[in-house]
């Protein structure tokens, strides 16, 4: 592996390191209040529910960027680690090369699967949250249920997936 490449693998863990220390930091969820709750007046209905779409785009953004892009890249450098010497070099169904870290690939990832699906995601979340059960587990079981009902689908275990034929795993 390049020293570039080293330096791409290193900031992704770092900033999913990052992530994962801010989801612990701030489980409870305590420190955010929404303005004026008990205020009726619309336009303080309106900052009330323009301040709480801020907060989700935050915070899905922040979320897809440091775990689902930076995680999602060091699940694909441990897939092709782990591949093998035959597999080094084969084009993926992205046509992008297993073994090879670029900066442009890395960025893509983590700005367009990152960042779109953690908004995606986080907009999901506010609808549905609702109905999940009040529980310090309540993301996760969101995430499961997220993987469950798209992850076989869309990305990243649907069944024609292709890469998975070149990199594993096998099941």
């Amino acid at each position: 592996m390049s020293i570039g490449g080293v330096a791409i693998v290193a900031a992704c863990v770092a900033l999913f390191a990052f992530g994962n220390f801010l989801t612990v930091r701030w489980a409870n969820g305590d420190r955010i209040t929404a303005p004026q709750a008990d205020d009726t007046r619309p336009g303080i209905v309106a900052l009330r529910m323009l301040w709480w779409f801020a907060l989700v785009a935050a915070v899905g953004c922040t979320t897809g960027v440091l775990i689902i892009g930076a995680g999602g890249r060091l699940a694909m450098r441990v897939l092709a680690a782990t591949s093998g010497d035959a597999v080094q070099g084969a084009e993926t169904e992205a046509r992008e090369i297993v073994g090879d870290i670029t900066l442009g690939g890395t960025l893509g990832f983590v700005l367009f699967v990152g960042l779109l699906g953690g908004a995606f995601c986080a907009l999901l979340y506010a609808v549905v949250q609702r109905w999940l059960p009040r529980s310090p587990l309540r993301g996760l079981m969101f995430g499961a249920l997220l993987l469950v009902l798209l992850g076989t689908r869309i990305e990243p275990l649907r069944t024609n997936n292709e890469d998975f034929d070149i990199v594993g795993p096998p099941w």
